[in-house]
């Protein structure tokens, strides 16, 4: 959602630096909230406003998830960050900020890319570092659908709560 927590503000102006080095650069915010309309002002103001799309919200974010090259999680707090999990389960490379949960699932430079939330500079430095590179954006997006297909299949995760309940049985 377009609130405060996710760190949208960052992402724009890490995209209004990147809009010089990528001309060709597009961000598409998948979504809705209270900051929309201030979002919106900002992306104008930083003259990126037609490199950004606010989608708003939608029912299926497959489809959005598929034309990805890059899924941007700038938050400054999150719990598991379950778009993640989507991205890297349709092969899409995954940045995203050392909050929350989300250093539980990205192992950076493995799966994903992780910067400190809050710093325009170092998402603009990762995302021209995963830009320039299609040999790490192939890394990044078959080892995240690895690391889903191995940690979030059905089999796995009804194994993990088996355990639990039976560790909790026990005492």
């Amino acid at each position: 959602s377009l609130t405060t927590e996710k760190g949208l503000d960052v992402l724009l102006c890490a995209m209004s630096q990147l809009a010089n080095r990528f001309p060709e650069a597009h961000l598409y915010l998948v979504g809705d909230g209270p900051l929309r309309r201030t979002l919106r002002m900002q992306a104008e103001s930083l003259n990126i406003g037609g490199r950004v799309c606010f989608v708003g919200t939608v029912s299926d974010v497959r489809p959005w998830l598929a034309a990805f090259d890059i899924l941007v999680l700038p938050s400054r707090s999150e719990g598991m960050g379950r778009v993640l999990l989507e991205a890297m389960a349709m092969e899409v490379p995954v940045l995203a900020t050392r909050v929350g949960g989300i250093v539980e699932i990205i192992k950076d430079g493995e799966n994903g890319i992780l910067v400190e939330s809050d710093s325009a500079e170092k998402l603009f430095l990762a995302l021209s570092y995963i830009l320039s590179s299609d040999d790490l954006r192939e890394k990044l997006s078959g080892n995240g659908l690895e690391f889903v297909t191995k940690n979030f299949r059905l089999e796995s995760v009804v194994s993990m709560v088996a355990q639990i309940y039976t560790n909790l049985r026990n005492v």
